[in-house]
């Protein structure tokens, strides 16, 4: 197990190292892909592709994330892997759903993930967590709605790990501010606070947007524009603007509308969408493919 960890740490180096090229992050990912199948430790093999993943999703590279992520896939699927089509779809959804801003596209590989791993008897599948799935599936419904409850109430189910915990207390802060619930809102947005690992990595802008919603909830968004304009990703903007459009702050919610088509647009001129409905489509007739086959 040490030398496999020589090349995740070999990997981590090059992806977090200002001016690594992408020939470079591959080879450091392909070292390591190479390491842990001779040495037997699968989820080192699909934690490269995780490191990878990040170094493109920080680099705006969102077509080569999703085109290694695919092929990736693909391989799992033709070996029936289940911990690899678990990791494969998972990582898909999360790529849809914060670089794309692709809910319909989110939902469906966020179940397929949920699927591989409740059919599956892996043990090395079974000692993963799902409650961060069912967080992510929460947040591709309206704010508010039933199935985001529904979801919420299976990822408090699924926790193992604090970090779920957390997760959920995150979540349903929001769930509870959309229900127009000042106290289960405070009580979860004072564990989020007291809690040493937010904001963090997890929740780098969470002071911020637990502020802003606390705003609207209190009548005085006006005064804490602040915290709305320091949001950078479209899933908070998305809901403050539904939020703010509940509690009646028509203008807020055009505000926040505003900044929600800047990034739309700004993705849009980023990324090739033709390139990925083609990369979307051929996955989609593997899927069907390996559905047929069973």
């Amino acid at each position: 197990k040490a030398q496999t960890l020589y090349y995740v740490a070999q990997l981590k180096k090059v992806v977090n190292t200002e001016g690594s090229t992408d020939e470079e992050v591959e080879k450091a990912k392909d070292a390591l892909c190479n390491a842990a199948v001779q040495l037997g430790y699968k989820q080192y093999y699909y934690y490269a592709f995780e490191l990878t993943q990040n170094y493109y999703y920080n680099h705006e590279e969102y077509i080569k994330a999703l085109e290694m992520l695919m092929a990736m896939q693909e391989k799992a699927q033709s070996e029936n892997d289940d911990y690899g089509v678990w990791t494969g779809n998972r990582y898909i959804g999360a790529l849809y759903q914060q670089a794309m801003n692709d809910y319909v596209s989110a939902k469906r590989y966020i179940r397929l993930s949920i699927e591989a791993y409740q059919n599956s008897s892996d043990p090395t599948l079974k000692r993963q967590t799902i409650a961060r799935q069912y967080c992510d599936l929460s947040e591709c419904y309206p704010p508010g709605s039933d199935s985001m409850r529904i979801n919420l109430l299976k990822a408090v189910e699924e926790s193992k790990v604090h970090l779920d915990t957390l997760r959920c207390e995150y979540n349903l802060a929001k769930l509870s501010a959309m229900q127009h619930d000042y106290t289960q809102f405070r009580a979860h947005r004072d564990y989020c606070l007291g809690d040493a690992n937010f904001p963090g990595t997890l929740f780098p802008r969470g002071t911020y947007f637990l502020e802003a919603m606390e705003s609207i909830m209190a009548g005085n968004p006006d005064k804490h524009l602040h915290a709305f304009d320091t949001l950078t990703q479209y899933v908070h903007k998305k809901f403050l603007a539904e939020l703010a459009e509940e509690y009646g702050f028509h203008d807020i919610s055009v505000h926040m509308h505003n900044q929600m088509t800047t990034l739309l647009e700004d993705a849009i001129a980023s990324n090739n969408g033709a390139r990925i409905n083609e990369l979307d489509a051929r996955f989609g007739n593997i899927a069907l493919s390996a559905d047929l086959a069973r």
